[in-house]
């Protein structure tokens, strides 16, 4: 019952296909599912957070390769409960229960049914308001000998509990304490909390640890001093370097302080250092604790609010402490994730805003687009009018996890009001649980009266880490400038919106010269190794496919016309009677090596059949070949199809 997504996959592609994925470097290659495929070409592999991620070599879109497995997107991701998907639209364990207790007996089984019959409830923690009033809890499960644990959420609604974290912003563990202290104790989980309690200590900590500290309310911190005592691991200290980020930035700031616990074993807390003092009293281990806090030196100071006696104070990090690197969880993957800002500049009516409303629709359940999507709610800052949004709404089927600000401003707003504006936006993310933000497009909204000004859209740009600091992802939807631009420098105006974001996507036309081929090239730049140099999307009737890159759309294009020179001439070719009835016009006429690699490759796929040794006496000869019957087809014989698949 607790096998990996991979496991998961493979295992069904081998139940379906009848043919068992065989290992590879990074992965497995398998038969896919999807097409009518005889050489293994669909690759799977696992991605830095556990994620199943597959990719056709033929085209096939990640969700029909899952619907022809009977899987869904939510199968390719571990058990995690930082990922709960009752949080988001569409989400499951959805059933109010009137009571907690009625809720704990709704989860005790599907535990029991993931992990183990043995699994129990070992602890649970309760969350309250500043009144002191229960509004969501925190239930810790594990296996008799205590060697593993998962935890699950519930939150009070307006009829009783729900499983999964509350709409909106958590509030601090241990909140009626903190309003009176002015010194709070920073641990990482309930637990740690609760040890500090213990011994007269007043603490907090933020719900789901250290991978979710922009999911807490933190403003009942400001203005207090605040002691970190971090775990001792690497997630510790970035859990507490986290929250620090956000406290110091709250009006008023807290002033933060380190301690690190003595002879600490490897993961170590508070929990491990109490066990090891079980025969010291709790006031003298008190008072040691808070002697390392008043030593401690500041790890920030505010700096005053009046501006002659305002400066700045610093509080070098060696490179020991800046923890492991950061572990992206993508929304999209390689193109937007939270915390960070995303550029999409496109030429105008090239469709950034249709892939835009594509984008909405697969947030709703998790979809592909050149990438991963997990499910999200969004916010749109829209410069055209609900008419058009709806249409695409009602064309698209874009759902309610999707909201929209319609052309908030009736002319451009000034510094003073777009800063107050992005504030709200901030705030709104924090409440209505917004994981993405997307401005359509960035110069209508903006409050930039010379875009080529540099001073002028850092003015702009800068506020925007309220929003990402929330914990959303921002896309900015821009215009190009005249002319293509080098990489990475398309985008219209002062090159400081370039270099502020943190991944760049421009959108070409595939073939500029043709207004019917829904072909877009997807070019990528960015800080991530994650993000795609290149992507090759085509728009059909159910939604973008990825291609591949431009090469593998030209050689897709070649083969289509080798098909066509085939099936015209009814007889076999060689290489070069191919090259003879090139047509002169559309696709250009390829080079001999690149055509016998494509006759090559169209062989090895099925698309066509080959005779001949590939010898000068006996060259290797092309006849349109029948996938359904298996045979060639000659003059007077057609094929039932209307086209050979790919």
């Amino acid at each position: 019952m607790n096998d990996s997504p991979i496991s998961k996959v493979v295992q069904s592609l081998y139940h379906v296909t009848g043919c068992e994925p065989k290992p590879s470097r990074k992965g497995y290659m398998s038969i896919c599912p999807a097409h009518d495929d005889h050489n293994p070409s669909l690759s799977i592999t696992v991605g830095d957070e556990g994620q199943v991620l597959m990719h056709c070599h033929a085209g096939c879109a990640t969700r029909d390769i899952l619907a022809s497995i009977s899987l869904s997107m939510a199968d390719l991701y571990p058990d995690d409960p930082g990922w709960n998907p009752s949080s988001h639209p569409n989400g499951s364990n959805r059933s109010d229960y009137a009571t907690v207790e009625q809720a704990i007996q709704g989860i005790v089984p599907l535990i029991q049914e993931q992990h183990g019959s043995d699994w129990i409830l070992a602890e649970k923690y309760c969350y309250r308001d500043s009144l002191g009033h229960e509004v969501s809890w925190v239930l810790r499960f594990q296996p008799p000998d205590r060697t593993d644990k998962t935890f699950r959420p519930i939150h009070r609604t307006g009829k009783g509990w729900q499983i999964g974290d509350p709409p909106g912003q958590w509030t601090l563990y241990n909140l009626p304490e903190l309003q009176g202290a002015s010194r709070v104790y920073l641990v990482e989980g309930e637990k740690a909390v609760e040890a500090m309690r213990s011994i007269g200590l007043v603490a907090t900590t933020s719900a789901h640890g250290a991978k979710a500290a922009s999911k807490t309310d933190w403003r009942p911190l400001a203005g207090k001093e605040v002691i970190r005592s971090p775990d001792n691991n690497d997630a510790g200290e970035k859990y507490v370097g986290d929250a620090s980020a956000i406290i110091t930035r709250l009006d008023p700031p807290a002033t933060v302080k380190t301690i690190r616990l003595p002879d600490l074993p490897d993961g170590g807390d508070i929990v491990d250092y109490l066990d090891a003092r079980e025969c010291v009293e709790p006031d003298e281990i008190r008072a040691g604790i808070e002697a390392m806090a008043d030593n401690a030196p500041l790890d920030s100071i505010p700096a005053p609010i009046e501006g002659d006696l305002a400066g700045i104070e610093f509080q070098p990090i060696p490179a020991s402490q800046l923890g492991s690197g950061e572990q992206i969880t993508w929304t999209w993957f390689g193109w937007l994730a939270p915390g960070y800002v995303t550029l999409l500049i496109g030429l105008w009516k090239a469709g950034k805003t249709t892939l835009a409303a594509h984008l909405l629709k697969a947030m709703a359940e998790g979809g592909d687009i050149g990438g991963i999507i997990r499910p999200a709610r969004c916010l749109v800052v829209a410069e055209e009018g609900p008419g058009l949004w709806a249409r695409r709404r009602n064309e698209i089927g874009i759902g309610d996890n999707v909201h929209f600000l319609i052309r908030h401003f009736k002319g451009r707003p000034s510094r003073a009001q777009w800063t107050k504006f992005v504030t709200q936006i901030a705030q709104l993310v924090s409440t209505n649980g917004y994981n993405v933000v997307i401005f359509d497009t960035w110069q209508s909204i903006s409050p930039c009266h010379d875009e080529n000004d540099a001073a002028v859209m850092m003015g702009a740009l800068t506020p925007l880490h309220l929003i990402t600091e929330a914990g959303a992802a921002v896309l900015l939807i821009h215009h190009p400038r005249k002319g293509e631009g080098d990489q990475g420098q398309a985008s219209r105006g002062s090159g400081a919106l370039p270099g502020f974001v943190d991944t760049i996507m421009e959108l070409r036309r595939f073939d500029p010269q043709s207004a019917d081929d829904n072909r877009r090239v997807l070019k990528g730049l960015s800080r991530f190794d994650e993000t795609p140099s290149e992507l090759v999307l085509e728009l059909r009737k159910d939604g973008y496919h990825t291609i591949g890159s431009s090469a593998d759309a030209k050689q897709h294009d070649r083969l289509a016309v080798i098909t066509e020179i085939l099936a015209e001439s009814g007889k076999e070719l060689d290489a070069d009677q191919i090259r003879e009835a090139w047509p002169k016009d559309g696709v250009p006429k390829p080079g001999e090596r690149t055509l016998k690699a494509d006759l090559k490759f169209g062989y090895e796929c099925q698309r066509w059949h080959r005779l001949g040794q590939g010898v000068r006496s006996d060259p290797y000869r092309y006849a349109q070949f029948d996938s359904c019957t298996g045979q060639v087809l000659s003059a007077g014989i057609e094929s039932e199809e209307d086209d050979v698949p790919f």
